[in-house]
């Protein structure tokens, strides 16, 4: 099960994604959902991924994180943005 803040964190990307075209740096998501630390924010995408997405590789060099929660949309990542 997910945190209030780690729950926080798929909004976020999404939207993120949405305006500019391109997904957030660690510190950019830990910046937009309220803490200070990327080592925290990378210990909550790694709860996130354990629990609510699957990793797709594709050959463009992007990832694609799949949800799980049917009710989230796929994210496609540019590999070195992670």
């Amino acid at each position: 099960m997910l945190t209030e803040c780690q729950q926080a964190t798929y909004p976020f990307i999404r939207s993120y994604h949405q305006r500019r075209g391109c997904t957030p740096k660690l510190i950019e998501i830990a910046d937009g959902i309220g803490i200070s630390s990327k080592g925290v924010m990378h210990c909550y995408l790694k709860a996130i991924l354990r629990t609510a997405w699957k990793i797709k590789q594709n050959k463009d060099g992007t990832v694609t994180l799949l949800p799980v929660n049917q009710t989230m949309q796929p994210i496609n990542y540019l590999a070195e943005r992670i």
